[in-house]
């Protein structure tokens, strides 16, 4: 199911994230959200939706920006 921007931001909003950025990847619908401690995740948002995230994992391009 194909869901609208309004739509992903508000899914994102109701887990307590804020969603910075959306975009396609291979065929993949990516975000990038980022958490009341202003840490940040990119990563698939299906992925998101069925595992939840980690900030702190080597997948993440955020994880030394989150360290720091």
């Amino acid at each position: 199911m194909k869901r609208t921007h309004e739509e992903i931001e508000e899914i994102v909003n109701d887990l307590g994230y804020k969603l910075l950025d959306k975009y396609m990847y291979k065929n993949y619908r990516r975000v990038i959200i980022q958490d009341n401690n202003g840490y940040k995740w990119d990563g698939d948002f299906n992925s998101f939706m069925n595992h939840g995230i980690s900030f702190f994992d080597s997948t993440n391009p955020y994880t030394l920006e989150n360290i720091v």
